[in-house]
């Protein structure tokens, strides 16, 4: 199980979480982990939380507030050795970039046990990006 990040504030939210996403819906990780079932499995649970921005704000200022909001954050001091702050989904985003331009790296044994699967079924593979 990773550990939750944060302290005491990160295992309250690890544990709302947990009980929202794996209890409440029946596929709780943690009760199987830590509980006398001791499971090693990897197991998978989500939570999808949908909200109607207009009933909390209906100024309409939610938006321009928590671009501001991130502004700030990133315009915070960098700790030695980093040369900038990423939020949430910004690593992702350059990443899918960076691959729907360059490909996405395979290793050769990979695309090799590709190309058998492919050959045995009669489909022709995209010739990979250098």
């Amino acid at each position: 199980m990773p550990l939750p990040l944060g302290g005491p504030k990160g295992s309250g939210l690890s544990l709302m979480i947990e009980s929202l996403a794996g209890v409440l819906g029946g596929a709780s990780i943690l009760t199987k982990v830590l509980g006398p079932e001791r499971s090693t499995r990897n197991a998978q649970n989500a939570l999808l939380v949908v909200m109607d921005v207009a009933a909390f704000r209906p100024d309409g200022g939610y938006f321009q507030d928590a671009d501001t909001l991130a502004d700030i954050i990133k315009g915070l001091p960098l700790r030695d050795g980093f040369d900038e702050i990423l939020l949430p989904g910004e690593r992702g985003r350059r990443t899918e970039t960076e691959r729907r331009q360059k490909g996405i790296p395979l290793p050769a044994d990979t695309w090799n046990a590709l190309k058998t699967v492919a050959q045995a079924c009669g489909i022709e593979l995209p010739t990979p990006k250098t």
